[in-house]
């Protein structure tokens, strides 16, 4: 969402699956610490180690987003 793109690109599907194993991803520097920070535990790839959605919802980074922001257009709520 931050990008407007998926993390991990690669050719073909078998070099996108090893590459989402493998956890290898690259992100832009045009994103803040706390972008990073939390791009990172949702990308885990241990799934005990990942972050979880409540820990997600109380991320420092999400306590920033303005609340008038909407997320769906009229069409997609319906």
């Amino acid at each position: 969402m931050l990008y407007g793109t998926v993390p991990f690109k690669a050719n073909t599907m078998t070099d996108l699956h090893k590459l989402i194993l493998k956890g290898k991803y690259a992100l832009e520097d045009t994103i803040s610490e706390e972008e990073w920070d939390l791009i990172k535990k949702m990308l885990n790839r241990n799934p005990s180690e990942r972050i979880t959605i409540p820990e997600i919802l109380l991320h420092p980074w999400m306590q920033n987003i303005d609340e008038d922001i909407k997320f769906f257009n009229e069409q997609e709520i319906e």
